[in-house]
């Protein structure tokens, strides 16, 4: 589930960019701990498909 963030908050573990308010994250648990990361993290959104060229995030590439 997604969702805005309301406060700035620590980093995002999936590429380290920091979590500001107003930006989409989503919540996942490790253990008994809630963890929050972005949707569409800004560090991977620009990077690119070697193969096909698109975005990697939303490239189907193998």
């Amino acid at each position: 589930m997604s969702f805005s963030a309301k406060y700035d908050s620590s980093t995002c573990p999936k590429r380290r960019a920091p979590i500001e308010a107003g930006e989409e994250v989503e919540t996942y648990s490790v253990g008994r701990i809630n963890r929050y990361e972005h949707v569409l993290c800004p560090k991977t959104a620009d990077v690119t498909c070697s193969i096909c060229g698109d975005r990697w995030i939303e490239c189907d590439c193998p």
